[in-house]
Formats: structure tokens, sequence, C-alpha cells
């Protein structure tokens, strides 16, 4: 099973790699959360927090539940 990190859509990965080289500290620790969980309810929600910081300082609109959008279904 591919986890959140592996399955997230281009255009959050473009994001979370800009916002790589303002506060690399952040993303590592988003990233490493990405990469243990496998399902959008298993992230805590000060990552969702974070993800949704991320998406609005690149002007990309998100909610709370619509975090899952920006995830590619896991086929398996």
């Amino acid at each position: 099973m591919k986890t959140l990190l592996e399955r997230a859509k281009p255009e959050l990965k473009q994001v979370i790699d800009e916002h790589k080289k303002s506060y690399p500290n952040v993303v590592e620790s988003l990233e490493r959360c990405l990469n243990k969980n496998h399902f959008v309810i298993d992230i805590p929600f000060e990552f969702i927090l974070e993800i949704k910081s991320i998406l609005s300082s690149h002007k990309m609109d998100c909610q709370d539940h619509q975090i899952w959008s920006y995830f590619i279904k896991n086929e398996e």
C-alpha cells in the first residue's frame, strides 16, 4: 500500500517542494507524517492545518474536508 506522500498529487508535491525552501523543518515533519500514513483520516490535525497553510500561501483553496482531494485514490 502506498503512503500518502507517494499518493500526493503533483500540485501538492510542487507546493510542498516550494515551501521547503523557506521552511525546511516544517516540511520535513510534514513529509515524515505523510510518509508513515496511508489514509488521510490518519493525518494529525496539526498537519492538516499545515497543508492548508501551504496551499493557501500558493493561492490554492482547501477546506479541512477537501484535503483528500489532493491525494490519488489508493487502487490496492
